[in-house]
């Protein structure tokens, strides 16, 4: 594994105690000639949960960061806010931060980046993504949360994709201070599940991938939900779906589609 990663803190002026991560192999450079991709972690995770060392081999997201970082990407991975954001304005603001830190003293090219996201980062890179298209090649979703109602457990709301919701009290805590009062004001533009359009018709390649036995988020929440929602033939599902759970998943997607996934980007 001819791997380099450096941990630090810092990454954000306004945020000076959250973390960061550069991921490369190591004889990529870092004067802007390599493209960056930017890594948004899931709920409760930090910036290491993309650290290729110490994970178990095949079965977490760091064995793609490091096909990825072998592949010649400079892989970066943010706190975004921290593990109970979910998604919000600070979060924005970080991956803004982490995106001038990525092409800036990271040493990736300029322009666009990639963006690849699980579970609670999935939502982040796609809120961020539609605010910022014209600086994203592409997007690569694991298990992504695509809708903060659900998730919240807001009353009255009843998931179209069919599932129920999950009524978890710790949940609905954390993002009503993430957001503030009233959740139904702040939380606009957030929630994604009620403006799919917003990400029809970027042009940015979303691709997603949920595994069919999936029992934090419901596989439905993708397939029945935010893929046909957007309606754009740039947001496609993985198919077939793979199995492994909201963890596992990883084993069971060979890191040669990731990596092609990015190599197939236009970057321009």
């Amino acid at each position: 594994m001819s791997q380099y990663s450096s941990r630090g803190i810092g990454y954000s002026v306004t945020a000076p105690t959250e973390t960061m991560m550069l991921i490369r192999e190591k004889l990529s450079p870092t004067d802007g000639t390599y493209h960056g991709i930017l890594c948004f972690h899931g709920h409760a995770g930090d910036s290491s949960q993309f650290e290729p060392f110490g994970q178990s081999t095949i079965t977490a997201p760091g064995y793609h960061t490091w096909q990825l970082a072998e592949a010649g990407y400079l892989m970066g991975s943010i706190d975004a806010g921290g593990g109970t954001a979910w998604s919000n304005s600070a979060a924005m603001d970080r991956a803004t931060d982490g995106y001038n830190w990525l092409t800036g003293t990271a040493g990736a090219k300029t322009g666009k980046i990639g963006l690849m996201g699980w579970s609670m980062g999935g939502m982040t890179a796609l809120n961020w993504a539609k605010r910022n298209p014209t600086l994203v090649a592409g997007v690569l979703l694991w298990a992504p949360a695509t809708d903060l109602d659900y998730f919240h457990s807001t009353s009255g709301y009843t998931p179209a994709y069919g599932s129920a919701l999950p009524n978890n009290a710790g949940w609905t805590s954390e993002i009503d201070a993430s957001y503030g009062s009233p959740y139904a004001t702040t939380s606009t533009g957030y929630r994604i599940r009620d403006e799919y359009s917003s990400w029809a018709g970027l042009g940015i390649p979303i691709r997603v991938i949920h595994a069919s036995d999936d029992t934090t988020i419901p596989v439905a929440q993708s397939q029945n939900g935010f893929v046909p929602g957007v309606n754009d033939a740039n947001v496609t599902l993985r198919t077939p779906l793979p199995t492994g759970n909201h963890t596992g998943l990883f084993a069971n997607v060979p890191s040669s589609e990731t990596v092609a996934f990015f190599n197939g980007l236009t970057w321009t």
